[in-house]
């Protein structure tokens, strides 16, 4: 990974594409996005809308823009556009990288591509407002789109070329391209307008944004990263990179979407009636992603079942995951799944005299009873973060064990009539 490029970072130069890389970034953009919603009540101290934006522009000519902004930057519509923004962003770039040879090229259409689009967007969504805006406003949003994109995509492909650990790469990159971008558009800004002023409090919000940035492309890199392939050797049954990518991903889309009712009630943004429509937008956006998730999951269950299967175990794979759809059997059969799965692994091992790491029951088994107990409302959500983290270290320990397993199995010995 020292030698990364922009193109191995969102999984697209092999022969096959890395579906989990440009998902974790695409996640990663979300959650740079959504640093601005989370931290702004807090630091500018607004209510229902606009304080932030007398901080930032000062200027009385802008009501119109800081009207707009503060709906953006209020309630649902703000993670809806960060939702946008980073598929968008994150797709063109996937699509680029994947097609045109050279990075700098790919970086170009993506630049010019993505403006246009989010530039589209941004209007569009001030048009549905019915709001007045200054002539000349779609340069602001364009440019500025435009000096983000570029800088951010240029810092992360210096630091990873001219610094070797990838971590270290990614954050030192991901955070100066961000900050010269901010920097830059401030300039440009008091440029044009004398009476605009520079606010501390906006340079720290984008400092910890930019360092939240690096810091989960380099999650992301880092959960999806496999152990590389000898020459010649069969690929893994469970591709770990991919589950633990994915799932990470989805799982912290599926946290800022749990995030974002709570800043709405503390913002006071719920009392607004027209942001009915964008909760909806959120609620349905969380859906699709939880969707996804869980056929994510559900093809997790299938393989590691199939994997085991010599006639001696508990269940088809088929049964494994349909079983789990059956209301309140499910409730005894997640014990089966789960827990079930490690026994039965434990006893396919020592059929087949494999040496493999015997799984423990015990994480299975409080994974079950997570699952269970969180059926209860609110419960749910206070104990998702236990959920998702017993989950990842079971789904590593699972992927493991799996590919641990040998290709060619002595028979077995057939289970008695």
């Amino acid at each position: 990974m020292s030698h990364m490029g922009l193109a191995e970072l969102l999984g697209v130069k092999g022969k096959s594409i890395q579906w989990e890389r440009p998902l974790l970034f695409f996640t990663a953009l979300v959650v740079y996005d959504s640093v601005w919603p989370v931290l702004a009540p807090c630091v500018y101290n607004w209510g229902v809308a606009g304080g932030i934006l007398h901080a930032l522009w000062k200027d009385p000519e802008w009501h119109e823009v800081q009207d707009l902004l503060a709906f953006l930057l209020s309630g649902a519509r703000s993670w809806i556009m960060a939702f946008l923004g980073g598929a968008l962003v994150a797709g063109l770039a996937t699509v680029a990288l994947r097609f045109i040879p050279r990075a700098a090229a790919a970086v170009a259409a993506v630049v010019l591509v993505s403006s246009l689009l989010h530039t589209a967007i941004w209007l569009y969504w001030a048009k549905l407002m019915q709001l007045q805006l200054p002539a000349g406003i779609w340069k602001t949003v364009l440019g500025g789109h435009a000096l983000w994109v570029c800088c951010t995509f240029g810092g992360l492909a210096l630091g990873l070329r001219w610094i070797r650990p990838a971590w270290l790469a990614l954050l030192v990159g991901g955070t100066v391209g961000s900050l010269v971008s901010h920097g830059t558009f401030t300039v440009l800004r008091w440029m044009s307008s004398k009476e605009a002023s520079f606010d501390i409090k906006e340079l720290v919000v984008a400092l910890v944004a930019s360092v939240v940035l690096g810091a989960a492309l380099w999650a992301g890199l880092w959960l999806s990263s496999d152990r590389p392939s000898v020459t010649g050797e069969a690929p893994p049954r469970l591709r770990k990179g991919f589950y633990l990518g994915t799932l990470v991903a989805l799982s912290g889309l599926l946290l800022l979407f749990l995030i974002a009712p709570v800043v709405m009630v503390l913002t006071e943004v719920w009392r607004q009636s027209r942001d009915l429509i964008s909760a909806l937008i959120l609620i349905g956006m969380g859906l699709v992603i939880a969707t996804y998730a869980n056929v994510v999951w559900f093809a997790l269950i299938y393989r590691m079942w199939a994997a085991i299967q010599d006639g001696h175990a508990r269940t088809s794979p088929g049964r494994a995951v349909g079983f789990l759809f059956i209301p309140f059997y499910n409730f005894y059969w997640i014990f089966q799944a789960f827990p079930g799965f490690a026994k039965d692994f434990n006893a396919f091992a020592a059929r087949h005299s494999l040496k493999v790491a015997r799984m423990s029951s015990g994480l299975f088994t409080a994974f079950a009873i997570l699952c269970l107990v969180a059926v209860v409302p609110w419960l749910d959500v206070l104990l998702s973060p236990a959920i998702v983290i017993v989950g990842l270290v079971m789904t590593s320990r699972v992927c493991d064990a799996v590919n641990a397993i040998p290709r060619s199995l002595p028979v077995a010995p057939t289970p008695a009539a």
